[in-house]
C-alpha cells in the first residue's frame, strides 16, 4: 500500500485549487448565466406543441360564443313581441260596497200572487230568514204539528202585503202594541185555512224554482235540487 506523504496531499490541493480557478468557456458560461434560453430540442417541441394546443382551445372557444350570439340575437329578431297585458281595473270603495250589497239579493224573486181573489206579495226568503223559520219549530209534537209549524214560519216572513196592507196590519187583537211584526204576522196566518195555507206554500216553492233558474242564468251554471 503506497502512502502519500505531506507534499503529495499538498500537491493535489494545489492542483485542484487550480481547475476550480480556470476560466470557464463561452458556452458554459452562457448556460450557467441563462440555462432557461438552452432547452434541448425534445423539450422545444413540447412546449410548442402545447402552446398550439392551448391556441386551438381559445379560438374554439371564441368561435362557439360568437355562434351562439348570432343565434340569440336571430332568435331575437324572429321572435314576436310579448302582448302588452291590461292593467287591472281600479275599483273605488264605494262602487265595491255597492257590489257587495246587490250580493245578498242575487236570485231574490219576489212577486204578486193572486190566490180567491185576494193579492198576496211574496219573496224569497235569505238564508238566515230560513235557519230562522227552521229553528222555530217547537221540539213537541207530531211531524205533521211540526211542518204546520214550519210553513207558518216561512209564510210569515216570505208574505208581505196582502192586498196592498201589510201582513202585520190584518193583526186584529189589543195587544199588537205588545208583539213584535213578526209574531203578529205569525198570529195572522195560523188563523188561515188550511188550505189557503197549503196553496200560498205551493206558491212559495214555485218561487224557490225560479229563484234558482235566475241564479243559473246570472252565473252561467246549471243549478240542481
Amino acid at each position: 500500500m503506497v502512502q502519500e506523504n505531506e507534499g503529495t496531499k499538498q500537491l493535489k490541493i494545489d492542483d485542484m485549487s487550480s481547475v476550480s480557478q480556470a476560466p470557464m468557456s463561452a458556452r458554459a458560461r452562457i448556460i450557467a448565466e441563462n440555462p432557461t434560453t438552452h432547452r434541448s430540442p425534445a423539450h422545444e417541441e413540447r412546449m410548442k406543441a402545447s402552446y398550439e394546443a392551448a391556441k386551438r382551445a381559445a379560438e374554439e372557444a371564441q368561435k362557439r360564443l360568437e355562434e351562439a350570439q348570432r343565434e340569440t340575437a336571430t332568435e331575437e329578431a324572429t321572435s314576436e313581441p310579448a302582448p302588452i297585458s291590461e292593467p287591472a281595473p281600479v275599483i273605488k270603495p264605494r262602487q265595491l260596497q255597492a257590489d257587495l250589497r246587490q250580493l245578498a239579493f242575487t236570485g231574490r224573486v219576489e212577486e204578486e200572487v193572486v190566490i180567491a181573489g185576494f193579492s198576496f206579495i211574496m219573496r224569497t226568503l235569505t238564508s238566515k230568514e230560513n235557519n230562522e223559520a227552521a229553528g222555530a219549530l217547537g221540539i213537541t209534537g207530531n211531524e205533521v204539528q211540526r211542518m204546520g209549524e214550519l210553513r207558518h214560519a216561512i209564510l210569515a216572513r216570505a208574505i208581505l202585503a196582502v192586498n196592498g196592507m201589510p201582513l202585520e196590519g190584518l193583526y186584529q187583537g189589543t195587544d199588537a202594541d205588545k208583539l213584535s211584526i213578526l209574531r203578529r204576522r205569525e198570529i195572522v196566518i195560523g188563523n188561515w185555512q188550511q188550505t189557503l195555507v197549503t196553496e200560498l206554500m205551493l206558491k212559495y216553492n214555485d218561487l224557490l224554482e225560479r229563484s234558482q233558474k235566475a241564479f243559473s242564468n246570472a252565473t252561467g251554471d246549471d243549478l240542481k235540487n
